[in-house]
């Protein structure tokens, strides 16, 4: 899997070399480890915002550098309108309005990688766990999750009442769902990459 360099990033080469934070770079992995027995050929990332912030494309930069098919669901009406505003003409229909807990409804459809990154927390625990089945069917390959380690109080930012967080992850929680985790600890509270392959699809 080809992993491009983000030299327009600089305060990421800076931190890790290559233009992703510790983070990122937890997931690039992921990507490479699945690449090794089957390339990805589609892709969901569920939840974005700011298509003009660089900072914010960079998985998207991986799946244009290896042919990927990616799409975007996001919840938040103004989030889509600027990825409307501000992406290219030809990608516009990449992006789909909409709630995680519809997934099923939304998309009649699987995708090779699902990653819901810093999504887990800004939806109520009975919520996430009761929508987890369906995300975990809807990925073929593997399913990546990103969130904060612990608590980490959040209210609503950017007038998007859905960036409030409501519910808050521990290792083993994630682990006691069947995940494997992955823990960054490069500033308080620390971040969990929490992950599922498919072996049976691949």
């Amino acid at each position: 899997m080809k992993i491009p360099f983000r030299w327009h990033d600089w305060s990421k080469v800076k931190k890790t070399g290559r233009g992703y934070t510790r983070r990122e770079l937890t997931v690039v992995e992921l990507l490479r480890e699945v690449a090794r027995r089957r390339q990805p050929q589609s892709f969901l990332n569920i939840g974005f915002h700011d298509y003009q912030d660089v900072r914010n494309r960079w998985w998207i930069d991986i799946c244009r550098a290896n042919d990927i098919d990616w799409h975007i669901l996001e919840v938040y009406r103004p989030n889509v309108d600027n990825f409307l505003a501000h992406a290219p003409a030809a990608d516009h229909h990449r992006i789909t309005c909409g709630n995680l807990l519809d997934l099923g409804r939304l998309y009649q459809r699987t995708f090779d990688v699902i990653l819901h990154w810093h999504g887990p927390e800004h939806l109520r625990r009975e919520d996430f766990l009761a929508c987890l089945p369906q995300l975990l069917a809807h990925s073929r390959l593997i399913t990546i999750l990103g969130c904060p380690d612990g608590e980490e109080e959040q209210g609503q930012a950017y007038g998007n009442p859905y960036e409030e967080h409501l519910s808050f992850w521990r290792r083993e929680e994630f682990e006691s769902l069947g995940f494997t985790v992955r823990a960054v600890r490069d500033k308080a509270p620390g971040h969990l990459t929490a992950f599922r392959l498919h072996p049976d699809n691949a």
